[in-house]
């Protein structure tokens, strides 16, 4: 396979004039004087995409362009193959961008990034199989290998990591690390952060988890309103709701426990919905405080362990 590339004046002022031929066929950009260090950079990624081989230039013919379908960049096999009206679209790799039909500004990187995109716009997939399936969806990110995998038809989620956000098909999910959120269908307003944080999370909303396997068991439907800090903090929910643990090891003490509040390194709840625990958990504690429902006339009741034994003080309804 052999290219002419040539520059030349087109009579017109700060202007410039690139052509390159394959196989006969001719074909001409006109932009500004830094196009020719752009499409030198392009042609330098087809000898990179060739893996020591002829470079098939081929690959680089311009996108058929119709009065919308403007402005697309691809090099790769099959890259932006389908596009018929879709605009502003990077594609360097092979089949990336491969189904889009009308999606616009889409940033596809990678082996198959991207490549069942039909009308998703203003997506950036940069890594292997990055969104991936992503069909509809629009103003998600993906960085990383398979980030953002199954990402069909979800909107504004961020993924970074290796399958980080893998199962995302709803809107407003960040994940960033190793198969973080990697399990979600239809979760929504979720932010995990650290190593197979919020690992299980299938369907819940409004979830905060931050550190290593933070709320990483969570399952089940709609399982929302949690807040996670720390390194295993939640690591052992997996129905409960409305929990809020922060520390190393900040746990509850069975997985459908709910309305929790534990502060403290290796803070456990005690057996009761709706408690607090501050500092530690039984004979750990300086001065461990946890409050807990009575569901007496007299009202709540209040439960102090001072390590690991326990006082109770009565609260009476005022």
């Amino acid at each position: 396979m052999s290219f002419a590339l040539t520059v030349g004046s087109d009579g017109q002022a700060a202007t410039a004039r690139v052509v390159w031929s394959v196989d006969g066929q001719t074909y001409t950009f006109r932009s500004d004087n830094n196009f020719l260090s752009w499409i030198t950079t392009i042609f330098t990624i087809a000898d990179i995409l060739s893996a020591g081989g002829a470079p098939d230039y081929r690959l680089l013919r311009p996108i058929p362009a119709t009065s919308s379908a403007l402005n697309n960049v691809a090099a790769g096999n099959n890259a932006l193959a389908a596009n018929t009206i879709g605009g502003g679209n990077t594609a360097v790799g092979a089949v990336a961008l491969q189904s889009n039909i009308a999606g616009n500004n889409n940033t596809a990187i990678g082996n198959q990034t991207l490549s069942r995109n039909n009308s998703g716009s203003n997506n950036t997939a940069l890594g292997a199989n990055a969104l991936q399936f992503n069909v509809s969806g629009g103003s998600n990110t993906a960085i990383g290998f398979s980030a953002g995998f199954n990402a069909a038809s979800g909107s504004e989620n961020t993924a970074i990591g290796r399958f980080a956000g893998i199962g995302a098909t709803s809107a407003r999910n960040v994940a960033v690390g190793f198969e973080a959120l990697t399990a979600m269908t239809s979760a929504t307003n979720n932010v995990a952060v650290g190593y197979e944080a919020g690992q299980a999370l299938t369907s819940g909303g409004n979830n905060t988890a931050v550190g290593y396997q933070a709320l990483g068991a969570l399952t089940g439907v709609a399982k929302s309103n949690h807040t996670c800090i720390g390194y295993n903090s939640g690591i052992a929910i997996t129905t409960g709701l409305q929990n809020t643990l922060i520390g190393s090891g900040a746990n509850v003490d069975a997985g459908a426990r709910s309305k929790c509040i534990n502060i403290g390194y290796n803070t456990i709840s005690p057996a009761a919905d709706g408690s607090l625990a501050v500092g530690g958990s039984g004979g750990d504690a300086m001065a461990n405080l946890v409050a807990g429902a009575a569901g007496g006339a007299s009202g709540q009741h209040l439960n102090i362990y001072l390590n690991g034994t326990q006082y109770k003080i009565a609260l009476l309804n005022p």
